[in-house]
């Protein structure tokens, strides 16, 4: 149990970080937004809470940005947690959707954009590298699937790793495609087909889609849960 800390008047996006080839230490981060009395985000993303197990304390600091930043809904909210740093998504006013960068200290702020200003997106991680995924309509009504992957970090360089459109994948009908998740080891795009929907599983290396499940109601966000599997020192004494 995390020790309480006061939220009032705010809404926040609640992510772990933790990488146990790092260390055993996790840290809780809580971006949070304040409302105003119409429950409406005023003035969008204000500070972040974060919260260490190292100290077992949380810290607060106030965003380090000029631009306003804004929650998007939960279809829509992923985070990502590489190289000691929380990547949230976002959307700001001068850029468009994009990637808020946030440290373990909440000493380092900082935002990049989306690859090909693309929208309703998905942002995970997946093989060690940021991977950002969507379905996109053209203006000829053509959908796609499209991949990037951020292989180079430093220079934030998203580079096109798929792309295919969906009528290979689930025929011409026009339904409603959204990703909910990316294998955090293979290339496999896991996404939602239709309002009574189909979880489905895309595999980029061979081409081929299979129905994972039915479930009755579209409801995001959707959790992977992807198991861990360590040695407790303690059982060992």
């Amino acid at each position: 149990m995390l020790p309480e800390t006061s939220n009032a008047g705010t809404r926040g996006t609640v992510s772990l970080g933790f990488d146990l080839a790092v260390s055993s230490h996790f840290h809780v981060f809580v971006l949070l937004a304040f409302m105003d009395h119409d429950g409406n985000l005023g003035r969008g993303l204000t500070r972040v809470d974060i919260f260490s197990s190292e100290t077992g304390r949380w810290v607060r600091k106030e965003k380090r940005w000029n631009e306003n930043l804004y929650f998007l809904g939960p279809r829509h909210q992923s985070t990502v947690f590489l190289n000691g740093y929380m990547h949230f998504y976002a959307y700001s006013i001068t850029s468009s959707h994009c990637v808020v960068v946030v440290d373990m200290e909440g000493e380092t702020w900082t935002t990049f954009r989306i690859p090909g200003h693309l929208r309703h997106g998905f942002l995970q991680l997946s093989q060690g590298c940021l991977h950002y995924s969507s379905f996109q309509e053209d203006e000829d009504e053509v959908v796609r699937l499209v991949v990037y992957v951020l292989e180079d970090y430093d220079n934030k360089e998203w580079m096109l790793k798929h792309i295919i459109e969906t009528s290979h994948i689930s025929g011409w009908t026009p339904i409603d495609h959204r990703c909910i998740a990316i294998h955090p080891e293979y290339d496999l795009i896991f996404f939602t087909v239709g309002v009574a929907t189909k979880i489905m599983c895309y595999d980029m290396n061979s081409r081929q889609v299979k129905l994972i499940s039915n479930v009755e109601y579209d409801n995001p966000p959707y959790l992977l849960y992807v198991p861990l599997y360590a040695e407790i020192q303690s059982l060992h004494t």
